[in-house]
């Protein structure tokens, strides 16, 4: 990324290797001729999927998250104690 997009080793931030995908850091401030040159940059043979992080998705009103068991209900019956 660096030799392709003529970038130096003080333009990166904070970088994530994951086993699917990895998140690199770079200036907002990216000018256009950069990004295009890195949106054409193959890491391993494989176009890299370059794209600008808009944080995390809006949860949609009225819909529970379906990623996080709901805590406060269980579809079994209540334990008695004795």
């Amino acid at each position: 990324m660096a030799n392709e997009g003529n970038l130096s080793r003080r333009d990166f931030g904070h970088i994530q290797i994951r086993p699917d995908h990895s998140l690199v850091e770079l200036p907002a401030d990216l000018p256009a001729s950069t990004w295009e040159a890195l949106s054409d940059t193959r890491i391993s043979g494989k176009l890299i999927e370059l794209r600008v992080d808009e944080g995390a998705p809006a949860r949609r009103q009225g819909r529970p998250d379906r990623d996080r068991p709901d805590r406060g209900r269980s579809d079994r019956p209540a334990r008695r104690r004795d």
